[in-house]
């Protein structure tokens, strides 16, 4: 039985291989590490002292988390734990809480990755369209897919539909909403999201392009069916989520009975993903777990933007995102965070063809307006696939 990866890093190959394997980065002195190794273990499974874990052989050989591998990497110790499967029982959270629970309240531990048999990564269909689905869509092949945001909030809506339909008449390809653009009213949602819709129609037809516009799902729980029910009857073919702030098990269960192309934001992703202490690090959560919800594209923090994260971490996030998993479809990498127009070669460089290139604010402000700006945005990055 193949065991497949899921997460930021691969995991040596199992010897038991329906068991589930995590790996941790231990911020600690490696004389130390065996101690802590072995408290992540019982953390993390029965939460007992030892003492009571002796008095129960069978919790002792099947409960409690195996110790795989604990090796030193230059500074940080390398710990792989296995699990029996049995015990991410209960779907999404208990996975979750299985992986880190209690552990990602201890500081200097990192969940870096995990790997988990097919019979639970069967458990979650994964992405629905992927790259290759908005590829087809677009009928856009060989280079990356390029994309705006609307913002910024509090601008009238009359802007925002320029902003869309001279993007689409500018030949873009996908008009998103921000994570900002919130409305406090099913009525108002309704209103912009329709006349944002109509904006790009009216761009494409100008264009003969194909631009699509993706809406932002957000609002109170109890209303966010009705929003998604709204997107699906008037044909908005995407939504964007921000899966730390509804929830990771709420984003699940909303997007398991829809076919819209599925948008992930980063916002709150850095209290458990952050250069300065990870709980988890961010090739797992936005490759992997966001993936895992249903995320056909990941938006994350790129370096050079406003946000300290280093390149290599970002190249670890798209690899990840685009990483081979059993039947999962491969989820575009958008790195974002004050993109801007001399970034994109670097980008392209960096994330190669299979990426959404956004560019927000930048595009607002060009000297020449969104429809030239657009122009010039796909002219460079076709320029970056088309040289010798």
């Amino acid at each position: 039985m193949e065991t497949m990866p899921l997460g930021g890093e691969t995991a040596p190959q199992a010897g038991a291989q329906d068991r589930i394997r995590a790996i941790y980065r231990l911020a600690c002195p490696h004389s130390e590490a065996r101690e802590l190794a072995e408290a992540i273990a019982i953390e993390l499974t029965v939460e007992v002292p030892r003492a009571l874990i002796d008095r129960y052989p069978r919790i002792s050989r099947d409960v409690v988390a195996r110790i795989e591998s604990l090796s030193e990497e230059g500074g940080w110790s390398r710990l792989v734990l296995s699990f029996d499967p049995s015990l991410a029982g209960g779907g999404l959270p208990q996975l979750i809480n299985l992986l880190s629970g209690n552990v990602s309240m201890l500081p200097g531990v990192e969940l870096l990755g995990a790997e988990l048999p097919p019979s639970l990564l069967a458990e979650h269909p994964g992405p629905r369209h992927g790259i290759s689905g908005l590829r087809r869509r677009l009928g856009v092949e060989g280079r990356p897919i390029v994309a705006t945001a609307l913002k910024p909030r509090g601008a009238p809506l009359e802007d925002l539909e320029r902003v869309a339909e001279e993007f689409a008449r500018g030949g873009g390809e996908v008009v998103k909403d921000d994570h900002n653009l919130v409305d406090g009213s099913f009525e108002h949602y309704r209103e912009r999201v329709l006349r944002i819709r109509d904006a790009v129609a009216r761009g494409r037809s100008a264009s003969g392009g194909a631009c699509v516009y993706h809406a932002l799902l957000t609002g109170p729980l109890p209303e966010l069916e009705r929003r998604l029910a709204l997107l699906e009857e008037e044909e908005i073919e995407g939504v964007l989520v921000a899966p730390m702030l509804l929830g990771l098990e709420a984003t699940r269960v909303l997007l398991s009975g829809t076919d819209r192309f599925v948008w992930t934001h980063p916002s709150f992703t850095g209290a458990v993903a952050h250069p300065a202490g990870s709980v988890v690090s961010p090739a797992f959560l936005h490759g992997t777990l966001f993936r895992l919800l249903g995320a056909d594209a990941a938006v994350f923090v790129n370096h050079g933007g406003r946000f300290p994260i280093s390149r290599e971490e970002c190249i670890r996030v798209a690899e990840q995102c685009r990483r081979p998993r059993g039947a999962w479809r491969r989820t575009f990498p958008v790195p974002a965070g004050g993109m801007r127009f001399d970034r994109i070669e670097s980008m392209a460089e960096d994330f190669g063809e299979d990426t959404i290139l956004l560019i927000g604010g930048d595009l607002l402000i060009h000297p020449d307006g969104v429809e030239a700006g657009t122009r010039a945005f796909i002219d460079r990055v076709e320029g970056c696939f088309t040289r010798p």
